[in-house]
């Protein structure tokens, strides 16, 4: 278990959206000190919240990270929504990737983005600033590092017992095999391998997300 690897999952992206603006925006984590800027001067914070963080199985407390993460984006107060739009939505952008990828490799940690909340927008009436906040339910799991120092095992990493067609020696990885019968697109079989581990880890969210199975075109 790695909170502060949990946390660059969702923080980073944010964090490069925003700097990738026209204009880039300062952004700024839970605990990091900063002056709040004059009027015009635009910012954001993140906020990362742990809720529940196991789930009891049978051997015991199994790890399943869960959580709430605020984005708030702070802009020029009476000049209209228009830029703390441009603000947010990049960053709903980013945080809706995460669940389209297959790890974070950076950190050993792999996350996935719920429900989102908002944007809604606020015009701060003690502060010269226009406010847009995002809320998005968040869970994700850690993978210690292998004694080899590799963060996350992949079929990439893995070599066949018994390779077999386009061998190349006793000792093929998986990208090196081609498929007897290559289809949509897929030509090895670490092409095969990503594509049902991606099967698969979607039907668990939809699992996850409906709260009961649903196996859609599964």
């Amino acid at each position: 278990m790695s909170f502060q690897a949990v946390r660059a999952v969702f923080e980073a992206p944010v964090i490069d959206a925003l700097a990738a603006l026209d204009t880039p925006v300062p952004c700024y984590v839970d605990n990091q000190a900063f002056t709040v800027p004059d009027a015009g001067q635009e910012y954001a914070t993140i906020n990362l919240q742990f809720g529940a963080t196991t789930t009891r199985v049978l051997s015991g407390n199994l790890e399943n990270l869960r959580g709430s993460l605020v984005v708030e984006c702070y802009t020029a107060k009476n000049t209209g929504p228009a830029r703390s739009q441009e603000m947010i939505t990049p960053v709903m952008q980013a945080l809706n990737a995460l669940n389209s990828c297959n790890g974070y490799e950076a950190t050993g940690a792999v996350g996935w983005v719920g429900d989102m909340t908002g944007p809604a927008f606020f015009a701060l009436a003690e502060a010269p600033f226009y406010m847009v906040r995002l809320s998005v339910s968040v869970s994700a799991r850690y993978e210690e590092p292998t004694g080899g120092g590799t963060k996350r095992l992949t079929t990439r990493t893995v070599k066949l017992t018994n390779p077999t067609r386009k061998k190349r020696s006793d000792s093929a990885l998986t990208k090196e095999v081609d498929l007897v019968t290559p289809v949509d697109g897929l030509k090895t079989q670490e092409d095969a391998n990503k594509h049902f581990n991606d099967r698969i880890e979607k039907l668990e969210k939809t699992h996850d997300d409906t709260q009961g199975h649903n196996s859609g075109n599964y």
